[in-house]
């Protein structure tokens, strides 16, 4: 160890350099988190946008297809009651 970096660190210089670098990290990590933190919440209304989107589109397939055939087993089922009178 050298003489220089032993009086910095008797004099506290070394410290004072320490908590600069410290506070320029946590103010580089706190940027970098806000920037995570928009991306996620855009990402997350983005999907949450297409899954409504998907939840849309599944509820009028199935409406068009099943909706249909539910209307024709009414159809047979008011038939049947019809002509279970006609004898």
């Amino acid at each position: 160890m050298g003489i220089g970096k032993f009086l910095k660190k008797v004099v506290g210089v070394q410290a004072i350099q320490d908590r600069k670098v410290a506070q320029s990290v946590k103010a580089t990590a706190e940027e970098r988190y806000q920037i995570a933190s928009q991306k996620t919440e855009d990402l997350r209304k983005f999907l949450n946008d297409d899954v409504q989107e998907f939840g849309r589109v599944r509820l009028v397939s199935l409406k068009n297809t099943v909706g249909i055939f539910i209307s024709y087993l009414k159809d047979i089922e008011q038939k049947n009651k019809t002509s279970q009178y006609d004898f």
